[in-house]
């Protein structure tokens, strides 16, 4: 669900306040960069993929109907991404990348517990065992914290589909742990 600021903050980007619009940036460049690790590792690849989605964002902010600004900025990124990753290597599929899915995030760095790490451990190696899209609705769900309804714009599917895709991942995940 869209928050409160970020409401705020976009109709002022419609009116043109640049204060605005890097506050909005700030808020979401780093979740947009960990979401785009899932896809690839090619660093400067996202960056100029956010860079290029912040620019659109600007220029279209006067004809933009958004009606979730969060869910907006991940289905716009993950094409521009994807786009950019098949003109880069026409061969290569794009998958949500099962091995980065359990990477820590910044705030889990500061968490420097044995048992952590190993729950940790345990939960990647379980990941495997859950299809790419399993994968990447528990990501926006789990990691990015993001509602049903968004998931289910981004990753273009209905919203019970989302559900059953998360319930079936828990599943698995708990008869695997």
């Amino acid at each position: 669900m869209i928050t409160d600021s970020e409401t705020i903050l976009w109709k002022k980007v419609t009116k043109d306040h640049k204060e605005a619009y890097d506050q909005l940036y700030r808020n979401n460049v780093k979740a947009l960069y960990n979401y785009g690790t899932k896809f690839t590792q090619n660093s400067a690849l996202i960056e100029d993929c956010i860079q290029q989605l912040f620019l659109n964002l600007w220029n279209s902010r006067k004809s933009l109907k958004i009606s979730s600004f969060r869910a907006y900025l991940y289905i716009s990124f993950k094409n521009l991404l994807i786009k950019k990753i098949q003109a880069h290597s026409k061969s290569i599929p794009i998958e949500f990348s099962p091995q980065l899915i359990a990477i820590p995030s910044s705030e889990d760095k500061l968490i420097d517990s044995e048992t952590v790490l190993y729950r940790k451990s345990q939960i990647e190696l379980a990941m495997e065992d859950l299809s790419n899209r399993q994968k990447e609705a528990i990501y926006l769900k789990f990691y990015e914290k993001l509602e049903y309804e968004q998931i289910s714009e981004i990753m273009s599917v209905k919203v019970p589909a989302v559900y059953k895709l998360i319930s079936s991942a828990l599943q698995r995940l708990k008869k695997k742990l």
